[in-house]
């Protein structure tokens, strides 16, 4: 799938891509990795049912289908930015879906698993005391990083993300009860 993305980047080609059974037409912008090097994600934009774009990447190892669509299609040197910066910011596997702002209190021991877990780690925006931090990440990454601090990181806010976790830490006891 490499050479048809590249392809597609080089030609101003959009694509179209096909994973976990649902396709899509993305304008790619670059291939890219993960904070670690571990994956390749395909970064671009893709549109939305709304009609509008919205950035968006792709794990290419969960791609199960790429087409070039031969319609000509060129990101505005502002979007390019934009994505950029993003990579930048959040990590390649982080574009999609809006950031909020999530306080977070951790135990002792949370403060040592934080500083201690390096793969896929939010930078915080701001300490405020008491062992709490603020952080300006998507609802994914903080579930991805953080569900397993368990007692040790409770979500303080906001209240979609802290019931979030609530709802699947009782899902997970319910299996052990």
């Amino acid at each position: 799938y490499i050479l048809a993305i590249e392809d597609s980047i080089r030609l101003n080609y959009a694509l179209s891509i096909l994973t976990n059974n649902t396709e899509y037409e993305i304008i790619p912008y670059k291939i890219v990795t993960d904070t670690f090097n571990t994956y390749h994600y395909l970064a671009g934009y893709i549109y939305g049912k709304d009609k509008n774009i919205h950035p968006v990447s792709f794990r290419i190892s969960r791609i199960s289908n790429i087409k070039i669509i031969r319609t000509h299609k060129k990101l505005t040197s502002v979007q390019e930015k934009e994505l950029s910066d993003m990579i930048i910011k959040r990590g390649a596997q982080f574009l999609v879906k809006d950031l909020a702002i999530i306080k977070i209190k951790f135990t002792e021991a949370g403060i040592k698993k934080y500083n201690s877990q390096l793969y896929l780690r939010p930078k915080y925006k701001e300490i405020l005391g008491n062992n709490i931090y603020i952080f300006e990440i998507t609802e994914f990454q903080a579930e991805s990083y953080f569900f397993k601090f368990g007692k040790d990181a409770e979500i303080l806010s906001p209240d979609n993300i802290r019931n979030n976790f609530i709802q699947k830490y009782r899902e997970a006891l319910n299996i052990y009860v």
